[in-house]
């Protein structure tokens, strides 16, 4: 089966698997399945970064 590769970038699901990197922000929309797999993987989590060092015991 011939993989569907982004575009912009020529990544396939494929090569994101093996090296555990997605190409460029296009292949979340080229690559459908790759996007099933984020949801899966991320399911119900959320990242809101690191609060800066000199703000982190304050309350936002």
């Amino acid at each position: 089966m011939e993989q569907k590769a982004c575009p912009y970038c020529s990544s396939t699901l494929k090569s994101i698997k093996e090296s555990g990197f997605v190409g460029c922000e296009h292949c979340y929309r080229e690559i459908k399945e790759l996007e099933e797999i984020v949801r899966q993987l991320f399911d119900g989590k959320s990242f809101s970064g690191r609060k800066p060092a000199r703000r982190r015991n304050e309350e936002f």
